[in-house]
């Protein structure tokens, strides 16, 4: 543990804390420098804490500083025993746990060099990003003013999907316009030249189809538009050229045609969606049906199913049935010789199972003894396993015994070493000799002792387990004889149940001692617990907590001098 608080006090040093040259172990920390090293640590490993290094003087701040020591501690993930206490009347283990765990929590040369190496890739972002923003914000310019006056040909090109729209008609029968469609009609994306052909294609192609549906729509004595609609002014290239080539006293006129065109696209557009919303309902009624006819029509597969796999059954049944009345009739032609033939494979039969019972009975005899023997086998090893365990318990609680007494003689020696250190250096040396001789009398003595009283527990284990193998014994054999006369009289029956009755009586009380014992052992177990946390160095802290206590009192009294001075009148 020196190297581990050598390390720790190290780092302390390093991250700006005040500890003196002479100060090797956290032994040497006091209060107010197990707070400051903690809270530095805390204030470098997260930023944003603000606490102080220093202990204030009044104890209820210095409880608050403890607990929020403690809960900052808890919330980096320390899973200790941690609070107040740890800090200020701290003992050297709990302390080391908490220093070991902040100072590997400190940040490491590597993570200061990735901090910066973030610092810089987050400069060069924004810089990018302003650089963008820039760029964005400026208006945008044509390259040259001839590309606005230019016209751009159109870029879609006529699709076939083999989709056939209401009364349209085609050179063939439907079912070799599907044998078409199928196995040689291109997909979308082949029928075009270029890529950048396939959207306009395809959206040209959807609108081609929504006119269509609407023209079909039209009643007959509407009569049909005589003239193109305008062309779309909405592009870029025309706002562009618009924009820059168009004399002022035109605005107002294009501002006028333009609102007007819009309202025409927007009521073009309105009843297009208008056509697509019902068609798209009606689909999904339509969806809505069929999914219910499927539902309808899998119920009653499921049911003609299981219909039919009844109706084989009983078709499986019916004819196993008639295969026996076919050999039944079979036999009826030539019924007494049947019979008799019948009668002899009976007869045989029989002989066959009285020898079976024969056999059977022999073969029994021999399981029944050697089931009895293995069965007493059992008995014997349970027996024995219950002695074996029994013997480890006792080696067990003698081996801790003599962990006793081997601690108690340790301490003895201790206490014998220090007088003898006190004595004087001018004892004669028959003194020493008769004290030696006298010392080994008494370990002759004990170690008598001690052999009697093992000879003594051994000799009781044997005893005990003689006894046992005799009741085990005797219980079997009792069992065995009254339950061979519980059929023969009632008396019998009921001494059977006393017997059974008094068997685990007795092993409850077995049990019971055994629970005894083991009570007995943890009661020993406690009380070295007791032993051991008298040992440790209480008295102290006792008197730090006292005179805290006391001093707390102390300032409790101020206050209240204070709070009744205020509240008096002037």
């Amino acid at each position: 543990m020196d190297e581990v608080d050598k390390i720790i006090i190290q780092s302390f040093k390093e991250i700006g804390c005040h500890l003196e040259d002479d100060v090797v172990s956290l032994r040497q920390l006091t209060s107010e420098l197990v707070v400051e090293a903690a809270v530095r640590c805390l204030n470098i490993i997260q930023p944003g804490l603000s606490l102080s290094p220093q202990l204030p003087p009044s104890m209820s701040a210095r409880y608050k500083v403890g607990t929020a020591i403690a809960e900052a501690c808890t919330e980096l993930g320390y899973t200790g025993e941690i609070g107040y206490q740890t800090f200020l009347y701290s003992s050297e283990a709990d302390v080391r746990r908490v220093f070991i765990f902040l100072v590997e929590k400190l940040p490491k040369e590597s993570d200061k060099s990735s901090s910066q190496q973030e610092d810089v890739s987050s400069s060069l972002r924004q810089s990018f990003s302003e650089a963008l923003r820039r760029q964005v914000s400026n208006p945008w310019k044509p390259p040259s003013s001839s590309s606005l006056h230019s016209r751009y040909s159109f870029v879609s090109l006529p699709l076939e999907t083999g989709i056939s729209l209401p009364g349209q008609k085609r050179d063939c029968t439907p079912q070799e316009w599907r044998e078409f469609c199928v196995h040689k009609l291109p997909f979308l994306h082949k029928q075009v030249t270029q890529g950048c052909q396939l959207l306009p294609s395809i959206i040209s192609h959807h609108t081609a189809s929504c006119l269509g549906l609407s023209i079909s729509a039209t009643p007959p004595e509407t009569p049909a538009p005589t003239t193109l609609p305008p062309p779309p002014i909405n592009s870029w290239t025309y706002i562009a050229s618009t924009l820059l080539y168009t004399k002022e006293p035109n605005k107002k006129r294009d501002t006028r045609v333009e609102k007007e065109e819009e309202k025409e696209v927007e009521a073009v557009t309105d009843q297009r969606e208008e056509i697509e919303q019902e068609a798209i309902e009606q689909l999904r009624e339509r969806m809505e049906q069929l999914e219910l006819d499927i539902k309808t029509v899998t119920t009653k597969l499921t049911q003609v199913v299981a219909e039919k796999q009844k109706q084989e059954s009983v078709y499986q049944e019916k004819q196993r049935e008639c295969e026996l009345r076919q050999k039944t009739l079979n036999l009826l032609p030539d019924s007494g010789a049947n019979i008799n033939k019948l009668q002899e494979l009976i007869d045989q039969q029989a002989k066959t199972l009285l020898r079976l019972g024969a056999q059977w009975e022999q073969r029994r005899a021999g399981l029944v003894s050697r089931y009895r023997e293995a069965r007493q086998c059992q008995t014997n090893k349970a027996t024995e396993s219950a002695r074996q365990l029994e013997t480890a318990r006792q080696t067990r609680e003698r081996l801790r015994e003599m962990k006793e007494e081997l601690a108690t003689k340790e301490a003895l020696q201790a206490r014998l070493q220090e007088e003898h250190d006190k004595l004087s250096k001018t004892v004669s040396r028959t003194a020493y000799t008769r004290r030696i001789l006298e010392i080994i009398g008494n370990i002759k003595k004990q170690k008598e002792d001690i052999d009697k009283i093992v000879e003594d527990t051994k000799q009781l284990q044997r005893d005990i387990n003689i006894v046992s193998d005799r009741v085990d014994r005797s219980f079997t054999y009792a069992d065995e004889i009254v339950f061979r006369d519980c059929a023969k009289e009632n008396s019998s029956r009921k001494i059977y149940k006393l017997l059974i009755q008094l068997h685990s009586d007795c092993e409850q009380v077995v049990a019971m001692i055994e629970e005894t014992g083991a009570i007995v052992r943890e009661i020993r177990d406690l009380e070295e617990q007791i032993e051991v946390e008298r040992a440790k160095d209480t008295a102290s802290k006792l008197e730090r907590i006292s005179a805290d206590l006391r001093q707390m009192k102390q300032e409790s009294a101020s206050l209240r001098a204070q709070l009744a001075r205020a509240g008096e009148p002037s």
